[in-house]
């Protein structure tokens, strides 16, 4: 179960202002959360169930990159976001 993503997504949007292109990429990798949450992020150091990582595709060709941080359960299968970003490289 996906918690809080689209509630980060929107404060997120708000914030940055991405292209709609940019909003799709990063929905699209929201979802893919649901088949596997550990694929291309990595865990936070110190923290057991904390992960991170860049969402794919989603370089503006300026050096930034949408971020996410979320926290995976996998006792009840939730997988709850904390937040997104806009980082630069390297992360």
């Amino acid at each position: 179960m996906l918690e809080r993503f689209l509630e980060r997504l929107d404060l997120w949007v708000a914030d940055a202002e991405p292209s709609a292109d940019l909003v799709l990429i990063v929905t699209a990798w929201i979802q893919s959360r649901m088949d596997d949450p550990f694929e291309g992020v990595r865990r936070v150091e110190g923290f057991a169930d904390l992960w991170f990582g860049a969402v794919p595709a989603s370089d503006d060709g300026l050096g930034n990159v949408v971020t996410c941080c979320y926290w995976v359960s996998v006792s009840t299968r939730t997988v709850r976001c904390d937040l997104f970003s806009t980082s630069t490289w390297p992360i």
